[in-house]
């Protein structure tokens, strides 16, 4: 098969194919084929361009008939068989391309033998006269046959789609996979035909290999290297259950072959664990290679199951320390990707994170962070949160990029101490990590100290960032001031609203720019500081004694939020305080809120009149 893909048989253009009228003969063809292929069978009488294209096509075919006696007979007995394929005539197609072969010319046998297997195809594709047409190209190529359009190589696709339609799967996939294999590893100059091809034949073979491994996981099992393929396809997948069946079918083949665990029995491992079935994943395990990363990661998942948190801690940081030299680094559970498969070669797109950690050896000169090293990091950091050490996990949710577990520490676990001791320690580090803890902090000092002198401490950022934090302090100042009228802490908590819209989303957002953070699944879909935003709203509004611009508040108050839930209890409130003004009229009467929202900055734009820092 190499052989076919590699040889370059060109040959040279006959006088008669540089014919006027077979040039625009051929033109013709082709726009018409084009066009039908772009539509399914039901919808080409619809298409508007596609009568067009039947008028031409037919005008041309009339024109071609004034070829005959000027162009060779092997040439317009092809192509009178090209025509009555495109009209799917497919017996009246193969006599033509069959006279063709038969005839002493040269210039069209093998593009003759390759239609005649086509239309054989066409007609019946179970056909033992399939195999029988695809036999005589192979003669043609061994014989020296011009072949510039590789079909030698494109008739093992066909002979492939013969077997996958009597049900052959295995043989389909053989020729499948040697077709991808030899496609993928091609260094040959043609890259535009490479690539269609290359394209096709890996949907070709993932077609095979799914109805291969439900009827012949045996025959699979024979063969080291599609042994490998099936495991890598029997793991992958979002739900650890969709294959569950077909997998315990193919450990208990295995086991009956007794045929080793150990090239891929990690995979194995972590999918049965994954679909609960932990004693068939534990007795894997102990099949597998132990020093395989794959297994141990599963091993450690076991002890943290029995609670073992240390021992589990040791497995995960060793497979960290040597994480470049493991096969996790070519392993994902999500996704079956075939790119750079030959035998082995599952591999991840790289996030391009840079590790920066001083702290933890463990963690130290990892680089090219990928999404799997990141989930063992992760893993990592919820280990010494078992274990008591906060800044640890803390450290480790950086750097997997994680940003909102580490987060929820610097917000919820550590104390404000805690947290003021680890900022001090890294006050010179510029990284994005640290700014995000500083940005973190500085929140922390002005809601619970209420000081923005000891904030002013941690700011990190531009111009901007102060101007924000320095905002925010002062509304926060006035907020929680109740000596204050009412309406000057309605207004400070809306400013406080919208510094949390606007200017934190901005604000906290270049930290995150240090790699895509992964999110845990919550039940809310929104960043925390957005219902922190809506609170304050809410308050706003309930403070405003003047309902007209209450109710202009409520309206807007779920700005950035869209659950049903915030906005009925913005809904409520409208309706129980601000009857008498448009929106609540209109609330009561519709059951629901005005469709008109306003953006919250002009709200604060018609509240100046209480505006409390020019009033300090």
């Amino acid at each position: 098969m190499k052989a076919k893909y590699e040889a370059s048989r060109p040959r040279e253009k006959t006088p008669e194919e540089e014919n006027p009228i077979y040039v625009k003969y051929r033109k013709s063809l082709s726009e018409y084929k084009e066009e039908i292929s772009s539509h399914r069978d039901f919808y080409w009488e619809d298409s508007g361009n596609t009568g067009i294209a039947i008028s031409k096509f037919m005008s041309c075919v009339a024109e071609f008939q004034n070829l005959k006696g000027k162009i060779s007979p092997q040439l317009f007995e092809y192509e009178l068989g090209a025509i009555k394929y495109v009209e799917k005539k497919y017996d009246e197609a193969k006599k033509h391309f069959e006279n063709a072969l038969n005839m002493p010319e040269n210039v069209r046998k093998m593009e003759a033998a390759f239609m005649v297997m086509r239309s054989l195809q066409k007609k019946n594709p179970k056909s033992e006269e399939v195999l029988t047409a695809y036999k005589d190209v192979e003669k043609l190529f061994d014989e020296g046959c011009p072949d510039p359009q590789n079909l030698a190589f494109e008739s093992d696709g066909y002979l492939a789609m013969w077997h996958l339609a009597r049900a052959e799967y295995f043989e389909a996939l053989q020729i499948y996979f040697d077709r991808y294999a030899i496609i993928n590893l091609s260094d040959l100059k043609d890259r535009e035909y490479t690539e269609i091809v290359w394209g096709e034949s890996e949907e070709s073979l993932m077609i095979a290999l799914k109805k291969c491994v439900k009827v012949n996981l045996e025959k699979m099992a024979s063969n080291p290297v599609f042994a490998e393929l099936a495991t890598s396809y029997l793991v992958s997948g979002r739900n650890p259950y969709d294959k569950r069946d077909l997998l315990l079918l193919w450990v208990e083949i295995l086991e009956k072959k007794g045929l080793s665990f150990k090239p891929f029995g990690g995979k194995i491992a972590f999918a049965l664990y994954n679909a609960g079935e932990y004693e068939k994943a534990e007795k894997v395990l102990s099949l597998a290679d132990e020093n395989e990363p794959l297994v141990r990661w599963v091993k450690s998942k076991f002890l943290i199951r029995n609670e073992d948190y240390k021992a589990a801690a040791q497995i995960i940081s060793d497979i960290i320390k040597n994480y470049s030299d493991g096969s996790l680094a070519k392993f994902n559970e999500d996704e079956f990707y075939f790119w750079g498969f030959l035998p082995n070669g599952f591999c991840l797109r790289s996030n391009d994170g840079e590790f920066n950690s001083e702290r933890h050896l463990v963690l130290r000169n990892i680089e090219n962070k990928d999404p799997m090293r990141s989930r063992l990091i992760a893993e990592y950091g919820l280990l010494k949160f078992n274990l008591q050490d906060k800044i640890g996990a803390m450290e480790c949710f950086f750097n997997a990029d994680y940003y909102l577990d580490a987060a929820y520490i610097c917000e919820k676990v550590l104390t404000l101490g805690e947290l003021k001791n680890y900022a001090d320690a890294n006050i010179e580090d510029k990284s994005p990590k640290a700014n995000f803890v500083r940005a973190i902090l500085t929140l922390r000092i002005l809601k619970e100290e209420n000081s923005l002198e000891n904030a002013r401490k941690y700011f990190s950022g531009d111009k901007k960032y102060v101007e924000f934090m320095e905002t925010f302090a002062d509304a926060m100042k006035i907020a929680k001031d109740e000596s204050k009228p009412a309406e000057i802490r309605s207004v400070a908590n809306w400013e406080i609203f919208t510094l949390y819209c606007e200017g934190a989303a901005e604000m906290f957002l270049e930290f995150y720019d240090s790699g895509r953070p992964e999110y845990r699944y919550e039940a809310r879909p929104y960043p925390k500081y957005l219902y922190t935003a809506f609170d304050h709203a809410l308050k706003a509004a309930d403070l405003m004694p003047d309902k007209s611009l209450a109710a202009r508040m409520y309206v807007s108050s779920h700005w950035k939020l869209k659950d049903s839930e915030y906005i009925d209890i913005a809904y409520k409130n409208l309706c129980k305080r601000c009857r008498g003004t448009k929106e609540g009229e209109y609330a009561w009467e519709k059951h629901w809120m005005p469709k008109e929202k306003e953006n919250p900055r002009a709200v604060l734009e018609d509240l100046k009149k209480f505006y409390p820092y020019k009033q300090l």
